[in-house]
């Protein structure tokens, strides 16, 4: 039945769908760096992904197991997400992830309002908010290593979930034969891949700084400058928290 609406409905389900997306990742990161430890969410993550693929495969015959193997996924993908802060010991509250999710929702919005209005545009819209969100994910990552704050962190991850569902636009109005929820489920696991690659080169990044110190009286560790810099900062908001 949802897949029978025209091409700019299908663009208001995506979005709809994208803030669901949005939400459920950032509430399953949060709930992550309670339930887990360490690097445990990885593999938790994963597990969750492997359990939405039945459901996938299920998903011809009744269209709800597309949309639950697409949360699924977006949980897991939550669930990965967390072990970046479990492995910084730096744990976010709800209050500190949600803000880092009012730009790509803002992206996503416009984005869905230019492709109803002109869609006959629909190919350069999307290649220009690709780009920017290409350019946004690098301004995160420049953000990120020279300030170290988690919310940089957590920009990068929901602005690379963002961009598949600016991409899932594309194909909403693009194909007539387009199956939305067939294909976010489908997508769902390329954005997994995404966000899963982004979180294992943020845990290698903090496993690899070589200091593990907490900046008390007995740190030996000689590259960690705890006395200036955002690096004595950023140590000194682990000590604190």
């Amino acid at each position: 039945m949802i897949d029978q609406i025209n091409a700019r409905v299908k663009v208001v389900v995506v979005f709809l769908l994208s803030v669901v997306a949005l939400l459920v990742f950032t509430v399953c990161c949060y709930l992550g760096q309670d339930w887990f430890s360490k690097w445990h969410g990885l593999p938790m993550g994963g597990l969750l992904m492997l359990l939405a693929i039945p459901f996938h495969l299920q998903g011809e015959k009744r269209k709800i197991f597309y949309l639950i193997s697409f949360l699924l996924n977006t949980a897991g993908m939550g669930i990965c997400a967390s072990a970046y802060y479990t492995m910084t010991i730096v744990p976010s509250a709800l209050e500190d992830l949600l803000p880092a999710l009012a730009l790509p929702l803002a992206i996503l919005l416009v984005t869905g309002i230019l492709l109803v209005l002109f869609e006959e545009k629909k190919q350069f819209i999307v290649t220009v908010v690709i780009f920017l969100e290409i350019a946004l994910i690098v301004a995160s990552i420049v953000f990120w290593v020279n300030r170290g704050a988690e919310f940089y962190a957590f920009s990068l991850f929901s602005l690379v979930v963002a961009s598949f569902y600016t991409f899932a636009y594309h194909l909403a109005i693009d194909e007539e034969e387009y199956s939305i929820l067939r294909d976010i489920s489908l997508g769902s696991y390329g954005a997994f891949l995404l966000v899963g690659i982004a979180v294992l080169i943020a845990i290698a990044c903090v496993a690899g700084d070589g200091c593990d110190c907490d900046c008390g009286d007995s740190c030996d560790c000689c590259d960690c400058d705890c006395g200036s810099g955002s690096g004595g900062s950023q140590k000194a908001k682990k000590t604190k928290k």
